[in-house]
């Protein structure tokens, strides 16, 4: 009986010992997994940052800790409207009319259904024609379509003018247009007016050449267990900042979804939660993928400025998500800033801040971005500064609205709590996507990183939208490049220098970034392996009298390494810059590191002699 007892206990020892090894080799793997970052780009201007290019970096870790919220839509590829109305209307109360498109037993409303926000607001319609993307309406065959309007204000307002464009190619002239010989017509308060065009004609179906990449296959539906972890902890957001809290003179504007609201997206099925398993069963193995940055495409807009107003989640959904996935999908080259290839977000924020600058809510800019379409930059431009929130766009701007149309109005959402969510993203990302999420602004950090440690938004006090670009494995250190040597040819202190960058043979990085005082000032493509050393200059020109800090930063798919800081002092009453390789004379003042040293002995620098190291050679001054 004792020799089976013993035998019981060894084997119970050894499942804890093995269960013991499986959970520490778990966690193991785990906390491997989830070294890394996610890169945000944000609406702050292009200099922005601690990087000085409106980046920053979230870990994984971080993410993980604070349920990061991520919002996707599909991209809308290959699509050229058919069909539009087009309309002017001239009434009060804006807000309360609703305009729809009837063409047999399909309609269509301006406004799609169950907008969070009082659409436009409490003003009049702006004095130009409107126009409505009807092209899901086709085919008609000799159809009568109607344009319903119900004012719903209590003053009188009217129609002016109500047509059917038909197109074959968007970019010309349309082919048919069919003009509603009922107007102008008149609109009572709280009254309901239809007009007719008849006999339209257009036997094109609505199609598309892709279907896009059908999240919806990935995703299920919205469950209350699912709302209840998704509002834990949210506090009634900024109440007494009207939703637009000004940090540093920047707008934010982000407005989160209430409970309320997440029930009636559940009931419409307009937000469905993606299942970050089914995401990794349908897209390919990121085993060998250690960085992907959408950012640096040529299709990804270039960094903007929202100013003060609270348009955050229109420049992050509009102008950056899906202004990239329009240029990507139309080949378009966005390194330079062009007008006629950007959208503006200032078109979408004004139809759905309710005629005040109070922020938005993303779910609100997704259908508006599917239902009406995003204007061009060049016929809408933006301007953050002029406090005008509420004036629409011109009968330009909602013209060329229908041509940049996200897909249907779905959004998709992941709430990050696991690796596998992470993983999830990952994904994504790597597969083309660019995601919007959402952050305490006020908690940005000056070393351009959130991690754990400085991060802490589990109170879901959330406030302003960033854009999700892509990732950064951390790598193994002895996978990232060498760092780079930098040396300075300057006389004495004079205001004209050159900062030289050297990477030395064989190194494998593959880019380079110069940094003065923090802020890039220099960047150049490498050659990793080269056998020969390559030297990248930098020519100051004319610098005032102060001291400049340099440091050079080396890249690969690995990661990231500095070189060590460089001191250039400009002026009398600074000394020139200890470097290596310098004949040194006894006598000789240099500055290093931010202090001046006096050189005790003549002689030839090297590195690993800096004068804060050898004191022999150095005194302190």
């Amino acid at each position: 009986m004792r020799k089976l007892k013993n035998s019981r206990l060894v084997s119970l020892l050894f499942c804890l010992a093995l269960m013991l090894t499986i959970v520490i080799g778990t966690s193991f793997n785990l906390a491997a997994a989830s070294e890394g970052k996610l890169k945000l780009i944000n609406s702050w201007g292009e200099t922005w940052g601690a990087f000085n290019d409106g980046s920053l970096y979230i870990t994984y870790q971080a993410a993980i800790n604070n349920a990061f919220p991520i919002y996707v839509v599909d991209p809308k590829d290959d699509y050229e409207p058919q069909a539009i109305a087009v309309f002017k209307l001239d009434g009060q109360n804006r807000a309360k009319w609703e305009i729809k498109v009837n063409a047999g037993s399909k309609s269509k409303t301006f406004y799609p259904k169950q907008l969070l926000l009082d659409k436009g607001g409490n003003k009049p319609f702006p004095n130009n024609k409107l126009v409505l993307d009807i092209t899901e309406l086709m085919p008609f065959n000799g159809s009568n379509i109607s344009l319903q309007i119900r004012n719903g204000s209590n003053s009188w307002g009217s129609i002016g003018h109500f047509s059917i464009e038909i197109y074959d190619n968007y970019a010309s002239n349309p082919i048919d247009t069919y003009v509603s010989n009922e107007v102008p017509a008149n609109v009572q308060a709280r009254g309901v007016k239809t007009l007719s065009v008849n006999n339209v004609v257009a036997k094109k179906s609505y199609s598309l050449k892709s279907d896009g990449m059908n999240l919806n296959k990935m995703s299920r539906k919205l469950t209350k267990d699912d709302i209840d972890e998704f509002t834990a902890n949210q506090k009634t957001n900024l109440l007494s900042t009207n939703n637009n809290l000004i940090i540093d003179g920047h707008g934010t504007g982000y407005r989160p979804l209430s409970k309320s609201d997440w029930e009636e997206a559940m009931k419409e099925d307009s937000i469905r939660v993606l299942d970050s398993k089914q995401v990794l069963n349908s897209f390919s193995n990121l085993k060998n993928t250690i960085k992907v940055d959408h950012s640096q495409s040529k299709y990804f807009p270039p960094v903007g400025n929202q100013g003060e107003e609270g348009s955050c989640a229109a420049w992050a959904m509009t102008y950056y998500t899906t202004g990239y996935l329009e240029a990507r999908d139309r080949n378009w080259n966005l390194t330079a800033f062009d007008s006629t290839k950007l959208l503006s977000p200032g078109f979408t924020y004004s139809l759905v801040n309710g005629g005040r600058d109070q922020g938005s809510h993303m779910q609100d800019i997704v259908k508006v971005n599917a239902n009406i379409g995003a204007s061009t930059w060049a016929k809408m431009p933006y301007n953050g500064y002029d406090s005008d929130v509420t004036s629409w766009g011109s009968e330009a701007a909602f013209h060329s609205a229908p041509k940049f149309r996200s897909d249907i109005p779905q959004t998709y959402f992941i709430n990050v709590t696991s690796m596998q969510d992470i993983e999830a993203l990952k994904s994504l990302l790597a597969n083309g996507y660019v995601v919007v999420t959402a952050v305490d602004a006020q908690q940005y950090s000056s070393s351009g990183t959130w991690t754990a440690n400085n991060y802490n938004a589990s109170d879901r006090d959330l406030n302003h939208a960033n854009t999700v670009v892509g990732f950064e494995e951390e790598g193994n250190s002895d996978q990232k490049p060498d760092p780079a040597n930098i040396r300075v040819e300057q006389n004495n202190t004079d205001s004209n220098y050159k900062v030289k960058v050297v990477v030395p043979a064989g190194n494998t990085a593959n880019s380079m970034k110069l940094y003065e005082d923090n802020r890039v000032v220099k960047t150049a493509d490498l050659i990793a392996n080269n056998p020969n050393q390559q030297i990248i200059e930098y020519s100051a020109f004319d610098k005032q009298e102060d001291s400049y800090q340099y440091y050079a930063e080396l890249s690969n798919n690995y990661g990231i390494t500095k070189s060590e800081f460089v001191v250039v002092n400009v002026g009398e009453g600074y000394y020139p810059t200890w470097q290596s390789g310098i004949n040194y004379q006894t006598g000789d003042l240099v500055s290093y590191n931010g202090k001046n040293y006096k050189c005790l002995q003549g002689h030839t620098s090297l590195t690993g002699w800096e004068p804060d190291k050898v004191p022999a050679l150095w005194e302190l001054q």
